[in-house]
């Protein structure tokens, strides 16, 4: 289930239950997940709708995103495409994968972000100026039609 945007898909976590008692998803390493899960985060009480997070890129990381509640937008970029999409199903998250800009945007009230990523956190990873990220991205695709 790809998108648009290269290095970029959704992914469905296995929901089990039922209305009567609700219901339950999980994630494990390198099977629900494709990678290991070395670091886990989550973002929460954003105070208004307009807050931007995100807004950087990273060059080798990789990430599941997920709204455990509420809902927001997913702004990715890979230097030539970009999609946004509204993550709001606990069960459905979007998969990340090598130099993709994303923002997150239109936070509901109750909106909780989870980000399950494959390393632990290291700002050496972080590409934040957008320039600097469209020439790493111009010179990946460049490297991938070699």
């Amino acid at each position: 289930m790809s998108l648009a945007v290269q290095g970029c898909s959704w992914l469905e976590l296995e929901c089990k239950g039922d209305a009567s008692r609700g219901y339950l998803s999980f994630a494990e390493s390198a099977h629900d997940v494709p990678f290991d899960i070395k670091r886990i985060y989550y973002i929460y009480h954003v105070p208004d709708p307009g807050v931007q997070r995100g807004g950087h890129a990273h060059q080798n990381l990789s990430q599941l995103f997920l709204s455990v509640a509420g809902s927001f937008q997913l702004d990715l970029d890979d230097g030539t495409t970009r999609e946004s999409v509204v993550l709001d199903r606990p069960e459905r998250g979007v998969l990340l994968t090598g130099l993709v800009w994303r923002q997150m945007t239109s936070m509901s009230s109750d909106c909780v972000i989870l980000v399950l990523a494959s390393e632990k956190y290291d700002p050496a990873d972080y590409v934040t100026d957008y320039q600097e990220f469209l020439s790493k991205a111009g010179q990946a695709g460049e490297e991938g039609m070699a």
